[in-house]
């Protein structure tokens, strides 16, 4: 995304959940050193934290928030925001409907829904498509219920620094190769990142050119593609000035042949009744060489500040974006067994159906910021606060027909319900054994029904301050006052009507939170926060675009009438640094709580009649940075106990809430020897959870184990060569699966990424 982060973003190296690793460990440990809230300058204080809205160091800051470095998802050779979102632990990946991506931004986290959640640069990025890493300097985990960044769920948010220019200059390139013992393309990846750095009497003016090329395959996958280019430029001026501005621009283009997973049940424990009798190759294909997945993406962004003094600076920050997804799929459907009634031999198919996808996002933001030092009587304050304007629009085309049919295998079957029989079925579709990538594809004429039209303005207000009430105590806090307003049009092209849509919210959030350090490296503090989600919130990320039901409409949770859901999150935590605050750990216990979730409406209004709501309560650990200079650990760790409760359904009543493992973890370590070899290597787990909608089956995504190495030699001054295996053990195992376990996307199997990394 664009290079236009704020300007504390690239020394970030700091986290409340103790989530800091790598080059970054040492700035860290710089920043959790004052016992009190320490007389900086804004510059300084900025070089603590990537958002202006917290107003404290990270050690300091009561939440549970985790930082993940590009040197650590670098050395993992990850490529996309899936791969780096497995070093945090209590995140599941979905499996997607209607046209949804899997695995880079549907997601759920702590066991809420995080889709909507995801922010660039503090700006909420909208939309279904695959998010790379290449120009990215961290990624930023805050979980829990939060509205720093405006409406929220109980999950938390996602937020991606970009790089910016920076004042030194430095160039580095990598490319990478990857393969795999299966039937997949190779995959080939490379990314260069050059900053020039020119300095003047007037300051140090910087150029950053990042720019990407992939092409090839998926790693265990026959047939599908990933074909992504990128390029972001920015200009910095008056670096090292009173006055700064930066302007930056992004363009990234996706061109992919998609997998739409395989049969639950080729993975065992997945709950599905349906299992194929012989053994099915883990990489069979049941797309079409015709499927495509296509992205284009735009984003243009301009940074204004100004140090009004060394205690004060006022920024402003304008953000455009553009993201365009079209999409057609051939989806698995279920695999049918029955035996044919003419032959009475059983034969196995896998029927399908078809999907289109078509989605275009806008995104319009201006923010204006002040943060302040300053000290009112005995009290020292470090103050942030603001204005934003923001309009986000969507056009959605969807209900598609006219998609075509698909199979070469066709067997006719009897049905019968309850003892009364039906008329014969024929039943079409592919081998499970040996799906035909090229097989007829017959009646394709698209036609949508539905044009969905979505715009969302909001203005905010909001002021946070983290107040120094003695030497060991200080309180961090603040409230965010927003205006909603929501406005659809829905034009159904087959009658010509229209069915507008309303909605207009006021919402209230916050967090307060008390800190005491009981010692200059440690704190101990406890929080509370406030998130809310008001009705028809999630429509320009919701994972159903290409269905009749892909926009929810006025009824439900939807309702003009119905109530924001809120959440609210009660934490306990205490941080500490030791080996000369190197290494940074942390413990937190927590409890989320998720109100008014539409259960029951009125038959003939949609309007709600009853709600229910969530509580997923916890422990998580977190311990990263350098143990000694050579040794870099980052890992994570968290129990989840969750339930829903709902009165109008006794099934799902107390049950646990779906895509909650009640154990997951992850870490990753590497140490460097004396003549330049590094090794190192992790492993990521995550328990099993349920995936049944209203646990109506047993139907759940089994537990996991991966292991994964790492060896990387330093050549020279000027390159390095680098070797990561993936999933040692080779183990199948399901990332993520669909509610009625029909449908697994696998995780990677074992393969190799060989890796050079030339600096210039």
């Amino acid at each position: 995304m664009p290079a236009l982060t704020f300007a504390m973003a690239h020394s970030l190296a700091l986290s409340a959940s103790g989530q800091v690793a790598d080059a970054a460990a040492g700035e860290a440990a710089a920043d959790a050193a004052p016992v009190e809230l320490p007389k900086l300058t804004v510059e300084e204080q900025r070089r603590a934290v990537s958002s202006p809205k917290f107003t404290a160091p990270l050690v300091d800051t009561p939440q549970t928030v985790s930082v993940i470095p590009k040197e650590i998802f670098g050395q993992q050779g990850a490529a996309s925001l899936a791969d780096v979102l497995g070093n945090t632990p209590g995140i599941t990946f979905l499996a997607g409907e209607g046209g949804h991506v899997s695995g880079s931004n549907s997601f759920v986290m702590r066991g809420f829904d995080a889709t909507g959640s995801i922010f660039i640069d503090g700006v909420r990025d909208n939309g279904n498509y695959g998010r790379d890493v290449y120009n990215l300097e961290q990624v930023e985990v805050v979980k829990g219920p939060a509205g720093d960044n405006g409406r929220g769920t109980a999950a938390g948010y996602i937020n991606l620094s970009t790089k910016a220019p920076q004042a030194q200059s430095f160039a580095q390139a990598h490319a990478t190769y990857g393969g795999d013992a299966y039937a997949s393309i190779e995959r080939r990846r490379a990314t260069l990142d050059v900053n020039r750095a020119f300095a003047s009497e007037r300051g140090t003016a910087a150029v950053r050119v990042n720019a990407l090329w992939q092409d090839g395959g998926v790693a265990g996958r026959d047939y599908a593609e990933k074909q992504t280019t990128g390029v972001a430029a920015s200009l910095a001026l008056g670096l090292g000035t009173p006055t700064r501005a930066t302007i930056a621009f992004q363009h990234d283009e996706q061109d992919d042949r998609p997998e739409y997973g395989v049969l639950g049940g080729t993975v065992a424990g997945t709950g599905t009744a349906a299992r194929p009798l012989g053994s099915v190759d883990r990489s069979r294909f049941y797309g079409l060489l015709s499927d495509y997945d296509r992205v284009d993406l735009d984003v243009a962004s301009l940074r204004l500040e100004h140090d009004l003094s060394p205690t004060v600076r006022l920024t402003n920050f304008t953000r455009g974006s553009r993201n365009d997804r079209s999409a057609l799929y051939t989806v698995l459907g279920a695999l049918d067994n029955r035996p044919d009634m003419n032959t009475g031999q059983v034969v196995e198919i896998v029927t399908t159906n078809r999907q289109a996808f078509a989605r275009q996002v806008e995104t319009l933001v201006n923010q204006t910021n002040l943060a302040a030092q300053f000290t009112t009587g005995r009290f020292d304050h470090a103050f942030a606060g603001g204005l934003e304007l923001i309009r986000e629009k969507g056009r959605t085309l969807r209900d598609w027909t006219g998609l075509g049919t698909t199979g070469e295998l066709t067997k006719t079957v009897n049905v019968s319900t309850a003892g009364a029989p039906i008329a014969p079925t024929v039943v079409t579709g592919t081998s499970p054994y040996r799906p035909d990538p090229a097989r007829p594809l017959t009646g394709f004429a698209p036609v949508y029904r539905f044009v969905d039209d979505i715009r969302i303005d909001t203005v905010a207000l909001y002021a946070f301050d983290t107040v120094k009430l003695s030497e060991r105590w200080q309180a961090t806090g603040g409230l965010r006052l927003e205006r909603y307003e929501a406005r659809y049009d829905v034009l159904d092209l087959t009658t010509s009507g229209n069915a507008p849509f309303a909605v207009a919210k006021t919402l209230l959030t916050g967090k307060l939170g008390l800190v005491y350090k009981p010692a200059p490296a440690g704190s101990l503090y406890v929080s509370y926060g406030v998130a809310a989600q008001p009705p028809g919130t999630n429509n320009l990320s919701n994972d159903n675009g290409s269905r009749n039901n892909g926009t929810p409409g006025t009824t439900g949770q939807n309702s003009p009438n119905a109530d924001p859901q809120e959440s609210y999150n009660y934490e306990a935590g205490v941080k500490w640094d030791f080996f000369q605050r190197r290494l940074t750990t942390s413990l937190a216990v927590f409890r989320s709580d998720r109100a008014n979730i539409v259960v029951a409406t009125d038959a003939a209004s949609g309007v709600p009649t009853l709600y229910g709501d969530q509580v997923v309560q916890g422990v998580e650990l977190g311990a990263s940075g350098r143990i000694t200079p050579n040794w870099v650990l980052f890992g994570g760790w968290s129990w989840l106990d969750s339930e829903n409760r709902n009165a109008a359904n006794a099934v799902q009543n107390g049950s646990d809430v779906n895509w909650t493992p009640e154990f997951s973890g992850n870490l990753w370590t590497t140490y460097r020897l004396p003549f330049g070899l590094t090794l190192g290597g992790g492993t990521q787990y995550t328990g099993a959870s349920r995936v049944s909608l209203n646990n109506t089956s047993a139907a759940e995504l089994p537990e996991h184990w991966v292991l994964n190495v790492m060896a990387a030699y330093e050549v020279n001054a000027h390159l390095n060569l680098r070797l990561n295996v993936t999933n040692v053990t080779d183990e199948l195992y399901a990332r993520a699966i669909n509610n009625n376990s029909n449908r697994a996307y696998l995780g990677e199997p074992r393969a190799f990424l060989l890796t050079a990394e030339y600096r210039f």
